[in-house]
Parts: structure tokens; C-alpha cells; sequence
């Protein structure tokens, strides 16, 4: 533990909630602050007035915590105003002038959380790393007086995450509490059996305010004739069984599929791949649609397929998310090195983009790591998510940092195209964006790798100044 002068002066948290994303933030803020405090912080809910001779930490929405409302009220805050986004200030309290505050305002629990986490980033990180590199004793961020700062901002894509087998989430708390601290809030999780302990994860997922999107196959990785119109009626059966009797109760915020379009051939038993696919899925997801109005459904597809037949695609359901793959070079390839024609690729995405009019789009990214297919296996039942031996874990992380070690530099590297890809989609007028990353048997349980890192800076910002200096000052990045 640093040394921290303060004499009289003590740090006393006011929270709004406990509970869900908001009380996830409070937890993670008193750890960051209480490692810099030589005493035991001291932290009250919304209904405690305000200590004017102590330095205060505030914390919450202005729903939770009506300390901040009042701030807002007197105009001493300025409210964020989209979802997800924060309002932070470091600087003098606004109860005493000579004593500091530290402030973090939520538009909702999940602005709160990733209020704290760039925090913790961008305040607390770089006030610790400041000054000379020779000098050996650490300053400590929570010096008196502090350093006045502020930021308020919101994520340039709506829903931003990950894409992984479930089978390869060895502990899926640890993997969703990496996700939060790249901002990450969207995961693709695809099982080829429910998996039991289902319910629990999507749980634990909604308290970090991770949205969970269930993959199953509506026939991909089996031998199908699109053309067979028996084939299609039972695969409609199948897929509704299989989402009420598995996937509804489980619950989850949709269901995330795909179908025949994983190859490089236009066509199949003589008809047009795209055409056959849009068959499949208006039909199919008409059926579930009908019964499941509400429901979330993403349609995974392979660009290699229907490339040359986009208008056959066009006709594709637009309640249906079309997420989009293997739609050119970085960040769409599967080698982080290949950027081929940046222009290419970008002119691509915005023509899949604005397919549909008004779309709901989405893309799976890759570059990052993939499953070790020379040995993959379905599953042949039910199984348990994310629960392993965590030395057994501790290993297999040693094992997978060589592929980590081999992406992060080229994410540093391809960092400009990526920023080009976010700003492209953050313009365009459509009415949701989704953009995952493809990150399978990565180990992000274990740590945040730095490419995972700068995808969540890129999707959160893709303007912010210094992205991979910020990385860089994470404690919770390993950079090999």
C-alpha cells in the first residue's frame, strides 16, 4: 500500500445502489481507491448528508443517489444524456474549497461501471505512472490536492463484445469481469447443447450489464439439401423446439444462428447459395418470430457465399439482425497481419451496411484466436459453463498467451484501420450496431489481452487521442 498524506483529511464514499452493473461499479471503485488509503474507507448509502470536512466520493445515477441529482440541480454537474454514458470529475468538492471530490455519474448502472472503469484508467493509472520514469517511489493517486480532470462520454457502438464457444469459457464470471473493464457488453456464446447451468450465467452476465446472446445451429455444420423443402419444414420444427424447450428457459437476450453460407461457393444442388439462404431464414425465423415476436435473432453470415448476390440477401427479413463475416481483410480476417485493401474492405462494409435500409447490423471481427479445430469435438450433451480448476486455468492461460503474444502487436499495428471501420459504422443512420470479435479459447478469464483491450477503446471512442498509450497504463492488460 502507498503512503498518502492526509493528516485530518479522510476520503468518504456516497453510493446510490448495491445492486446489478451499479453496485458491480461500487465494488470495483472502493477497491481502486482503498489500495492508495493507509485506513479503511469509509462508504454510505444515499440517505447519509454528506461529511463537508472529509473529501467525498460520489457515486451513482441521479436516480440512485440524490446527492448527484442536487450537483445537477445546482449546476455544478452536467448530466450525461445517453444510454450508457458518464459524467466524471475530479477536482475541489463542491461542499468545501478546500477539500477535493471525486465524482462519477452514471446515465444508468452501466454508465456508472464504465464511468469507474475509465477512472481507473485514465485518472487513477496515469496519476500513479506521472512524472520521472527514474524515480522509484510510485505517486500515489490519491495525493492531496488532487489533479482537477473530467470526461463525460458515451459509446460511439451500441453493442460491443465477444463471440466464443461456450465450451472454451473455463470461467465465465472471470471472462464477463474482463469484458467490463474493455467496456465490452454484448457475448455471443455458441453451444451445441444448452449448457445447465444456463440461467446462472445469464444472471451473472445482467449484473455486469452484459447482454447474452445464445448460438445454436439451424443446420450449419450438418449435411442439409437447402433445396429440399421437407428439410427446411424440419429444421423450422427443430430450431422452435430447441429455442423453447433449451434456450427460453435459460433466458438470455437473443439467439444468434447460422445456416449453409460457410464456404466460398456461390451455389448448392444447383441454386444460388444467397437466394436459398434467405429462403431459410425468412422462413424459419418467420415461424419463431410469429410465436416470439420480441425476439432477438441474429443471422450469422459468411460474405464468402453471397458476395456477388448482395440483392438476393436484400430480401432477407428485416426484423432479422444480419451479422456479417469474412467480409475482407483486417479486421474481418482471420490473420491479424492481412489488411489486403483497406478501401476495399471499408467500401464493402458500407454497402452490407445500408443492404437493407434503416439495418440492423452486425459483424463478427476476428485476428484475434481461434479454437484449435485439428482437435475440436462437438459436444455430445449437456455440460456445465465455466467451471474449472482454477490452477488448471492458470496454466492453460500460460499456454494460450503465445497466440495473444503474436495478435497484440499487429491490433497495435492495424489500430488505424479499425478506428476507420468504427467511424464508418458509428455514422451511418442505422437503428442498431452490432460488432463482436471472434475471441475463442483466448483465456479472457484469466486476463485482458491488449487487442481485446483496444477493440473495446475503438468501439467505445474511435476518436480518443493516445488509444494504446492508454492500454498500455491498464494494470489488468498483459500485453504478450
Amino acid at each position: 500500500m502507498d503512503a498518502v498524506s492526509h493528516g485530518s483529511r479522510r476520503y468518504q464514499l456516497y453510493y446510490g445502489s448495491t445492486r446489478g452493473p451499479e453496485g458491480y461499479a461500487l465494488t470495483q471503485l472502493y477497491a481502486a481507491l482503498q489500495q492508495h488509503l493507509p485506513y479503511v474507507l469509509t462508504a454510505y448509502g444515499p440517505q447519509q448528508a454528506p461529511d463537508v470536512d472529509c473529501d467525498a466520493v460520489l457515486i451513482g445515477t441521479c436516480e440512485s443517489n440524490p446527492h448527484l441529482a442536487r450537483l445537477v440541480e445546482q449546476g455544478f454537474l452536467t448530466p450525461p444524456t445517453r444510454t450508457e454514458g458518464y459524467c466524471l470529475y475530479v477536482g475541489r468538492s463542491p461542499y468545501r474549497p478546500d477539500r477535493d471530490a471525486i465524482v462519477i455519474l452514471g446515465y444508468d448502472a452501466s454508465g456508472v461501471l464504465y464511468g469507474v472503469r475509465d477512472l481507473e484508467h485514465e485518472y487513477l493509472a496515469a496519476r500513479r505512472y506521472a512524472g520521472q520514469y527514474w524515480v522509484k517511489i510510485r505517486p500515489n493517486p490519491l495525493e492531496h490536492p488532487l489533479d482537477p480532470w473530467g470526461k463525460a462520454s458515451s459509446p460511439a457502438i451500441e453493442n460491443r463484445g465477444i463471440w466464443c464457444w461456450g465450451h472454451t469459457v473455463y470461467d465465465y464470471r472471470g471472462f464477463i469481469d474482463n469484458m467490463t473493464r474493455a467496456k465490452l457488453n454484448t457475448l455471443i456464446l455458441w453451444n451445441d447443447f444448452v449448457p445447465i447451468n444456463a440461467p446462472e450465467v445469464v444472471a451473472y452476465a445482467h449484473s455486469r450489464g452484459v447482454k447474452l446472446i445464445w448460438g445454436f445451429t439451424w443446420c450449419w455444420g450438418e449435411t442439409v439439401h437447402p433445396g429440399d423443402q421437407e428439410a427446411l419444414a424440419e429444421w423450422t420444427q427443430r430450431v422452435i423446439e430447441t429455442y423453447e424447450h433449451q434456450y427460453l428457459p435459460a433466458g438470455g437476450d437473443g439467439v444468434y444462428f447460422q445456416i449453409f453460407t460457410e464456404t466460398s461457393d456461390k451455389e448448392i444442388d444447383g441454386h444460388s447459395i444467397a437466394a436459398l439462404a434467405s429462403q431459410w431464414v425468412n422462413a424459419i425465423a418467420g415461424k419463431l418470430l410469429e410465436r416470439h415476436p420480441n425476439l432477438w435473432i441474429q443471422f450469422g453470415l459468411h460474405a464468402t457465399s453471397v458476395n456477388d448476390r448482395l440483392e438476393q440477401i436484400a430480401s432477407v427479413d428485416p426484423r432479422v439482425n444480419i451479422t456479417w463475416e469474412d467480409c475482407g481483410g483486417f479486421p474481418y480476417h482471420y490473420d491479424p497481419r492481412k489488411s489486403d485493401d483497406p478501401k476495399a474492405t471499408l467500401a464493402f462494409t458500407r454497402k452490407i451496411a445500408t443492404l437493407r435500409g434503416g439495418e440492423d447490423f452486425g459483424a463478427v471481427l476476428k485476428a484475434m484466436v481461434c479454437l484449435d479445430w485439428p482437435h475440436f469435438e462437438h459436444q455430445k450433451g449437456p455440460f456445465l459453463l465455466g467451471e474449472t480448476d482454477p490452477v488448471w486455468r492458470a496454466e492453460r492461460a500460460r499456454h494460450q498467451a503465445y497466440f495473444w503474444k503474436q495478435a497484440n502487436p499487429c491490433w497495435m499495428k492495424q489500430l488505424p484501420l479499425l478506428q476507420d471501420f468504427v467511424r464508418l459504422l458509428r455514422d451511418l443512420p442505422n437503428r442498431r450496431t452490432t460488432l463482436t470479435a471472434l475471441a475463442e479459447d483466448g483465456m479472457l478469464e484469466a486476463s485482458l489481452p491488449a487487442a481485446v483491450a483496444l477493440l473495446g477503446e475503438a468501439l467505445w471512442d474511435p476518436d480518443q487521442a493516445d488509444m494504446v498509450g492508454k492500454v498500455m497504463l491498464c494494470p489488468d492488460v498483459t500485453v504478450i
